[in-house]
């Protein structure tokens, strides 16, 4: 099970745990069946991928806050991101953004940036859903370094 997967299931487990093995057997083989690990192992739901997405404009802009309709516009101009089309063709809402991200605790605040005072999100609130949902990933080169006998070329 995936993180999140893991954290819904994780009191039922648990009550089939006590219950003893052969319903501990059951409950996990229901919590693969039902939630459809076997099937989309790779394939994030919509809440890490917005997540995801988040952390990708944070890490790019190199901001620790950032207004709603700033983010809005950042996940919407992703090429390969669902956001731009997400609400029947039509852009994510800033509403629909909220409620997604309600489910991991974040809400927007009232935030100053320059002279203006608007919704937004603050990085700080994003650590523990980073932490939790999004692997951490270790980037390696697609074709390693070779190395060399001319440190000039290094």
């Amino acid at each position: 099970l995936d993180n999140r997967s893991q954290d819904n299931w994780e009191p039922l487990l648990a009550i089939a745990e006590a219950a003893g093995a052969p319903w501990s057997n059951e409950a996990r083989i229901a919590a693969i069946a039902i939630t459809g690990a076997d099937n989309d192992e790779d394939m994030p739901d919509a809440n890490t991928e917005l997540l995801r997405d988040i952390k990708e404009v944070f890490e790019n802009a190199r901001v620790d806050r950032i207004f709603t309709a700033e983010l809005l516009l950042d996940l919407c101009n992703m090429e390969e991101a669902p956001w731009k089309v997400w609400n029947r063709g039509s852009p994510i809402t800033s509403r629909q953004l909220s409620k997604r991200l309600k489910d991991f605790g974040i809400r927007p605040a009232d935030m100053r940036l320059g002279g203006s005072v608007r919704k937004g999100y603050a990085l700080t609130k994003f650590c523990d859903a980073f932490n939790r949902y999004l692997p951490s990933s270790i980037e390696i080169a697609a074709t390693p370094l070779q190395p060399t006998d001319n440190g000039s070329f290094g």
